[in-house]
């Protein structure tokens, strides 16, 4: 009896320890969509190779014809500026996809490409229609030249590794150089027996004799008072002079006749400095903000400007000038806009060809409604991409509108979609057929930063501002100070008639009930800054809320007295999605959490993932980052 007494305890106190949630779940990647940020573009025997994201796009360009042709071509307009829905006019001929994270650097020589991203990979190019990647090291890095048998690999924070590329399909690392301080290599140039490396952070040229590539050696370390700011960025070599980038500040003019004693002979502002690259007698220079400038360098130690080549380059990049047999181009890169063709077969008028620019995705917020994803793009637009075969996500269209789009929303029955915008206001669109979306209204009212939440017809946003759209073409808007502090945000509706929002002063419960008129009903004093992403989310009673680097479990059946169940520690979220008994948790720098909200006073972290990104969605038992990731939910 006593024995029988005992058992029936112990199973009791199992039941009682027994989470009452579901089995734990195991997150998969089931697809990547790797289009992204692009910071080189190279020419090579008529082909254009662009990396974006971690993708290497190859274009024909071989005739006239087939680069003009390398474009945007536009499906519907929307007012001024070439706003509208676009497609790519000439899709590439072959895209690389490179498993590299995101590409800083491209090389070609012989029948190879050199990459260079989070791996070093190398590609054979002798068909670039049939291009395909031979081998992968894993060392990351930022640029990447070769000379001879090996690859010189700059990486940010390691110094120069030198890689045996004797066997392009087994390539070895052989030697590491450390350059002192920081170690951050940022762009750098080879030229005979030296190399020649531009460091960010400490503010230096550093000269190295590499006559013999497996035992290396450092002749100089060359700095300057001039020009403001730590970092050089980039460099070229003529004969014996060194163009040395001072990076966002302008040029320094070195002369390395002794390469053991760099001289400096003369110093050229230029504001938005970033890359260099020489061409013939002319000094390319790509300019942040301005587009390009080019200097005439008959006299090395005098470049003089020729011409200004100014457009909406956003944050330029690389810059890369390219002969063919019917002109001279440029190919220049901006990081989160996209790139650029420039025809400069005249020096002194460069003319852009590809405008608006081709878009990359950087992406910073993400809604999907169906079989397609849509995303958010940190410069220009919002990619619609079919995701009906979420392992192979494909874009369908571009939908450019000038913005920062950091919010999203979809109408519930899927029609429109609402677009928050740093620089461009409230966006709508018609989306009701995906392929041929239409923007209905662009940079309505000022600029909109972070979520947004529909609630019928009314649209709310940052402060409180309120949007009537129940006319899309002719939306209205109400404003109201609720009192949220900083970066004072709504973030998702709870029941019919109230909205959960937070900033910095707190968290806060604001009864709609008048849709117009909203009036605080409760609060917490929790920071609940963020300047994008979406970091409340509902279930039942219960909201989850992400704080500096913890989850709250807040019962909130009483509005006017929300109370804190619980908090775990998590990261510093950027965003949260709730699916289920479990909270999906992303930061656009410190990684992916899954946390078990079953019991809201036991919250638990279940899993972590090496996955970033600003935004996160469900749909359908799929989840969809804003930098293209498809998990799949596996028990």
């Amino acid at each position: 009896m006593k024995k029988l007494l005992s058992l029936c305890i112990f199973s009791v106190f199992l039941i009682f320890l027994a989470p009452h949630t579901e089995s734990s779940q195991k997150i998969e990647i089931l697809g990547k969509w790797d289009y992204g940020s692009s910071f080189d573009a190279i020419g090579y025997k008529n082909y254009l190779y662009v990396a974006a994201g971690g993708q290497v796009r190859i274009y024909d360009i071989s005739t006239k014809e087939k680069i003009k042709n390398i474009k945007l071509e536009p499906i519907n307009l929307a007012g001024i500026r070439k706003w509208g829905t676009y497609k790519e006019k000439t899709p590439p001929v072959n895209i690389l996809h490179t498993q590299a994270g995101t590409i800083r650097g491209l090389y070609a020589e012989g029948k190879y490409l050199y990459v260079i991203g989070s791996k070093f990979v190398i590609a054979d190019i002798s068909k670039p229609e049939k291009a395909k990647i031979i081998s992968t090291v894993n060392v990351g890095g930022r640029d990447v030249e070769i000379k001879g048998n090996y690859a010189f690999i700059g990486t940010y924070g390691k110094g120069i590794i030198v890689v045996d590329i004797s066997d392009k399909k087994n390539p070895k690392v052989v030697k590491k150089i450390s350059l002192g301080g920081y170690n951050r290599v940022s762009r750098f140039k080879i030229s005979g027996n030296y190399l020649y490396v531009a460091m960010s952070s400490d503010k230096k040229l550093v000269i190295i004799d590499i006559k013999d590539p497996e035992n290396p050696s450092i002749v100089a370390n060359w700095t300057s008072k001039k020009g403001r700011g730590k970092d050089f960025s980039s460099v070229a070599i003529k004969g014996s002079y060194a163009y040395v980038v001072h990076y966002y500040d302008g040029i320094h003019v070195v002369d390395v006749s002794n390469p053991k004693s760099p001289e400096e002979k003369n110093y050229i502002g230029a504001y938005g400095a970033s890359d260099i690259k020489l061409f013939e007698n002319y000094l390319f220079l790509s300019t942040r903000y301005e587009g390009f400038r080019i200097y005439d360098i008959k006299d090395p130690e005098k470049p003089s400007l020729i011409s200004k080549c100014r457009f909406s380059v956003g944050y330029a990049e690389s810059i890369f000038p390219y002969r063919t047999s019917y002109g001279t181009y440029v190919f220049e890169t901006a990081s989160a806009v996209g790139w650029a063709i420039i025809d400069v077969s005249d020096i002194k008028s460069p003319k852009l060809m590809t405008d608006p620019m081709i878009p990359v995705p950087v992406g910073n917020s993400v809604k999907v409604k169906g079989n397609y994803a849509f995303i958010g793009a940190w410069d220009e637009a919002v990619w619609v991409l079919d995701v009906s075969k979420p392992e192979n996500p494909k874009v369908e269209v571009i939908m450019i509108n000038g913005g920062r789009n950091t919010g999203l929303e979809i109408s519930k029955d899927g029609k429109y979609l609402y677009v928050a915008s740093s620089w461009c206001g409230l966006s709508i669109a018609d989306i009701s057929d995906p392929k041929n979306p239409k923007w209905e209204i662009i940079d309505y009212g000022p600029d909109i930063g972070g979520n947004i939440v529909l609630v019928d017809n009314y649209l709310y946003a940052e402060g409180l501002r309120i949007y009537d759209v129940s006319n899309p073409k002719k939306p209205k808007m109400y404003t109201k100070n609720m009192g949220f502090g900083w970066a004072g945000r709504p973030y998702a509706r709870y029941k019919k008639n109230y909205l959960l929002c937070g900033g910095r002063k707190g968290f806060f419960i604001v009864d709609i009930s008048k849709r117009t008129d909203p009036v605080v009903v409760g609060k917490l004093n929790l920071d609940l800054y963020a300047f994008y992403g979406k970091i409340i989310g509902v279930s039942g009673n219960i909201a989850y809320v992400a704080s500096g680097q913890y989850l709250y479990s807040i019962d909130i059946s009483d509005v006017k007295n929300p109370r804190i169940l619980n908090k775990v520690y998590i990261v510093h979220a950027t965003s949260l999605t709730i699916y289920k008994n479990y909270a999906y948790v992303i930061s656009e720098y410190h990684g992916f959490r899954v946390v078990n909200i079953g019991n809201p006073s036991g919250m638990k972290v279940e899993e972590k993932k090496h996955i970033n990104a600003p935004g996160i969605d469900e749909e359908n038992g799929l989840l969809y980052t804003s930098k293209g990731y498809v998990l799949s939910i596996k028990k």
